[in-house]
């Protein structure tokens, strides 16, 4: 069988170059204290994108309760008003300005980030400090 002679042989060929590949690849391996430090950032990371997702959560509940931005009803917001509407405009003012916070931290914390890959870390959407503005991509 001289086919699978020579599938076993390329295969063989093929494990060795790999091989090969990973030593020399081993030599830009960091030291253990910058793996450590990229691990908690990474995880960091994901802390933050959860808090985000939460916020932005609740953000949403507000907009569809009141059809409006935070912005917009922060503007037309009535110090008057029943008490479950203020207790609302603190509650969706929290909200939104944790939104702010949470993406600014995220994107100062992803350009710290190295890259995988050769592809650059996902954005904060960083375009939104304003809590008043309509969220992009929200989490509904």
């Amino acid at each position: 069988m001289a086919g699978g002679e020579d599938f076993a042989e390329e295969v063989v060929r093929q494990v060795r170059e790999a091989g090969e590949r990973r030593e020399q690849d081993d030599s830009d391996l960091k030291p253990s204290e910058e793996l450590i430090a990229d691990a908690d950032m990474r995880r960091r990371e994901l802390e933050l994108l959860a808090e985000l997702e939460q916020a932005r959560a609740e953000d949403a509940q507000f907009e569809a309760r009141y059809g409006v931005t935070f912005g917009e009803f922060q503007a037309a917001f009535d110090p008057q008003a029943d008490e479950q509407t203020g207790e609302d405009y603190l509650a969706w003012s929290r909200a939104a300005e944790q939104v702010r916070m949470l993406r600014h931290e995220l994107a100062r914390l992803q350009k710290q980030l190295p890259r995988r890959g050769g592809r650059p870390p996902a954005p904060a959407d960083e375009s939104e400090d304003d809590p008043g503005a309509r969220p992009r991509g929200r989490v509904s």
